[in-house]
């Protein structure tokens, strides 16, 4: 087989990991939530955590969850008859009628910053025939996530039959919905106007650290006489996104203030100079293949998600111009491809990163690629 040569091309950043270590000369505050986590997803690091494990009722904060699987499974423009059977209900309400026209959009918006009850039932009536039927959705969908701690009942966080979260996988939900663009937007929302049976209404978001914080996205409260006080947030500062969760608090606007003041404190981002990489061989029986993860064509992060989304000739001109076969897969270090695309390409350290070479000989414009890494302060 004749064997091709390509250049090795770094693209415009890199997938960078690095060890971890939490600050010990800055004190954590003293917060009033019974739990509270403050969850870094880029890294996946707990930078606080009070009694992070334990399950509590997180009342409304579970309005998360149905607005997650409402962004992967409806659309979002559709127009919709509110269902039979999502009112009357108790607590808070968006003001729905049994066959009154809406968006899905606008229950997402009602669901989300009105903190709207009988949105939720709508939502999750569209989604499944019954609420309960909904519930198992919640909870697969939460042991996807890793939620290891909950057990999901109502959409809306109506305390019933053991309905509970601990604030570490309230986290790990915030971060996923943060990721959900239509739900991001609404989370950040401090007003909306929506359109319910032709009526239209300006409706506020209950979250008052949007105003209160600045840098602050979202995401959700709740409040039950068994919950108490439920919070969770998010604020970026720097580049950095931080997710907080606290479950059962008293000042819980003070709490997440103070801890963004001390989570912030301790992480950066950190640029990165690519390094140099020479030229290499990217044909033929390639240094990557193993029988583990098959063949694939060492692509890095979002780059390699993008590669496999590609379809027909576009996703084989990528791989074949790294030199892979049109039957190959590109590496996902998310997943088992990270192992063969580790073998083949040393890692190359830069202060405190370590950066993994990425292949290829072009990038489709479109590629989101980091270019920096999280630091978290010896």
């Amino acid at each position: 087989m004749k064997v091709k040569r390509g250049l090795v091309a770094l693209l415009s950043g890199a997938l960078l990991m690095m060890p971890w270590a939490v600050a010990a000369a800055s004190a954590p505050p003293t917060v009033s939530s019974l739990s509270a986590v403050v969850y870094e997803p880029q890294s996946g690091r707990v930078l606080y955590e009070k009694d992070g494990r334990t399950a509590r009722p997180m009342a409304s904060t579970t309005k998360l969850m149905t607005a997650l699987l409402a962004t992967e499974l409806l659309d979002m423009e559709s127009i919709v008859q509110v269902p039979s059977g999502a009112v009357p209900v108790e607590g808070t309400q968006l003001g729905l009628a049994v066959g009154e026209s809406i968006s899905v959009r606008d229950l997402l918006a009602g669901l989300l910053l009105s903190s709207g009850n009988d949105a939720a039932n709508a939502l999750a009536l569209l989604m499944d025939d019954s609420l309960p039927a909904f519930a198992q959705r919640m909870n697969a969908r939460a042991a996807a996530l890793g939620m290891t701690d909950s057990l999901f009942v109502t959409p809306s966080g109506l305390d019933q039959g053991g309905h509970s979260a601990s604030a570490r996988d309230m986290a790990l939900l915030g971060a996923a919905v943060l990721q959900k663009p239509s739900a991001a937007e609404l989370c950040a929302a401090k007003t909306a106007t929506v359109t319910i049976g032709g009526r239209r209404m300006t409706i506020s978001n209950h979250n008052k650290l949007l105003r209160l914080y600045e840098g602050c996205i979202g995401l959700k409260t709740g409040f039950t006489k068994k919950s108490g006080r439920c919070l969770v947030s998010a604020a970026t500062q720097n580049g950095v996104t931080l997710v907080i969760a606290t479950l059962n608090g008293g000042d819980y606007w003070n709490d997440h203030m103070a801890l963004y003041k001390y989570a912030f404190s301790l992480v950066r981002q950190e640029p990165l100079s690519p390094p140099i990489l020479p030229p290499v061989a990217v044909a033929g029986p390639p240094p990557w293949t193993d029988t583990a993860d098959s063949r694939c064509c060492p692509l890095t992060g979002a780059s390699a998600r993008g590669a496999g989304q590609l379809s027909g000739g576009t996703a084989r001109l990528l791989m074949g111009a790294a030199g892979c076969g049109t039957g190959d897969r590109p590496c996902d270090l998310y997943g088992r491809g990270a192992s063969a695309c580790r073998r083949a390409y040393p890692l190359r350290k830069s202060g405190a990163c370590t950066a993994f070479a990425l292949v290829g000989v072009f990038v489709v414009p479109t590629f989101q690629t980091i270019t920096g890494c999280i630091v978290i302060k010896e």
